[in-house]
């Protein structure tokens, strides 16, 4: 399929277009009102689109059986609508890897992906700046920091950036230190935030990053540099910090962890889940992505939802469901290495397709990080991984069926 201007507009753009739509949410026209409906909807209707014009590729298989199987469980929801408006966000997020598959096939487009990520950086910023200058906040741990209504959704997209960011920096190095401060910033504002898990994901995946990599020479000096420039600049945003820390001192004492929801909700679901007491709510789960007041007892619980992305599918899609998810997961990680070896059987070692590689498995690992603190509803941080890792496998899968790949790779990752 050839990607129409309009249709690759609207791909590089769509993240851009969901941040500001959630960003005002609430702010300059009603959460639940006409917008909340209208822009979700045609972001899918342009998702669906795209789908319905491209090729078949067994890869995709998996993903649009797995969007079958939960759609049908939904069907079974004591309230349809509720899970219905879950499962549409699910499905947007999972459907944009081949979509970005399709569209993403040269190193050209490939470098506009990145282009993409680094505005969402600036929009985050910018967004960040704005709310704390007009004070106004929806989420957040106390009121000395505020994202506005960029609470999770933001952080943990810029926790994928700021992984994906040595990639960027090979596309766009003339403008390196400009890109590098920009996610010293961002990294910064995720710090003062404390939002542990954002944190936990960057710290995490540039681990991955460390042990994927062959030569780590570069990335331990851009390390040092980086831990250097953030301890020279402590004193900027030290107090801020410590009045963070002080509005959740009670998450950071002895035996914090007991007492927190995420820890409690999985000793219930797992308890209930693994006695199959109730085969099939065991194996196929129930009331999928409407889970407040459907698991536990109300006095333990008082209708709050599941958190933990594996709690949230173990309850609703069962060990059935659960075990589809991971299949799907692997079968996109199989694709990238058939890919990547024969990459390399044509062109060897080289920087970039170091770092590309090491940066996908960075990508790809990190979900199952943010996971286990949620989010598999939100928009924008699971199309930027989707995004990224459907473009790779897209421009591998393209270079794979050129006539000169060889010449090609050579040409376009000279170190």
């Amino acid at each position: 399929m050839k990607a129409a201007k309009l249709d690759k507009f609207f791909f590089f753009n769509f993240i851009l277009i969901y941040f500001i739509y959630i960003g005002l949410a609430g702010i300059v026209f009603p959460k639940q009102g006409a917008v909340s409906v209208v822009v979700p909807g045609l972001a899918l209707l342009f998702i669906l689109r795209m789908i319905f014009k491209s090729d078949f590729y067994k890869f995709s298989l998996w993903i649009y059986s797995y969007i079958a199987f939960l759609g049908l469980l939904i069907l079974f929801s004591s309230d349809v609508f509720a899970s219905f408006k879950t499962f549409l966000k699910v499905t947007m997020t999972f459907m944009i890897l081949p979509v970005s598959f399709q569209i993403v096939r040269n190193f050209q487009l490939f470098k506009r992906m990145n282009l993409t990520f680094i505005l969402l950086m600036i929009l985050y910023l910018i967004n960040f700046i704005v709310m704390n200058s007009l004070g106004i906040s929806f989420k957040g741990y106390g009121d000395d920091i505020t994202t506005g209504n960029i609470f999770s959704e933001g952080l943990n997209a810029m926790a994928y950036a700021l992984i994906i960011l040595p990639v960027i920096l090979f596309f766009f190095n003339k403008r390196k230190w400009w890109i590098i401060l920009l996610g010293i910033v961002v990294f910064v504002t995720l710090v003062v935030s404390l939002k542990r898990i954002s944190i936990l994901a960057v710290l995490t995946g540039y681990m991955i990053l460390f042990f994927s990599l062959k030569k780590k020479k570069k990335l331990i000096k851009g390390g040092v540099a980086i831990l250097a420039l953030l301890i020279f600049s402590f004193p900027l945003y030290s107090e801020t910090l410590s009045e963070q820390i002080e509005n959740r001192s009670n998450r950071f004492q002895a035996n914090s962890i007991e007492k927190e929801g995420r820890y409690r909700e999985t000793i219930i679901v797992f308890d209930q889940i693994f006695s199959f007491k109730d085969v099939p709510y065991s194996i196929f789960g129930k009331e999928l992505f409407n889970s407040p007041g459907t698991y536990g007892t109300a006095s333990d619980w008082n209708g709050r939802q599941l958190h933990s992305d594996y709690n949230v599918l173990l309850h609703g899609s069962g060990l059935l469901g659960i075990t589809l998810y991971f299949l799907v997961q692997g079968v996109i990680l199989m694709t990238f290495i058939r890919y990547k070896r024969k990459i390399l059987g044509l062109n060897g070692y080289s920087k970039k397709l170091d770092y590309l590689n090491a940066t996908f498995y960075a990508v790809f690992l990190l979900s199952f990080v943010i996971s286990l603190s949620g989010g598999i509803n939100g928009v924008i941080f699971n199309v930027l991984r989707y995004s990224f890792l459907g473009s790779v496998l897209g421009l591998y899968y393209s270079i794979l069926k050129m006539p000169d790949a060889k010449s090609y790779l050579i040409k376009n990752l000279e170190n």
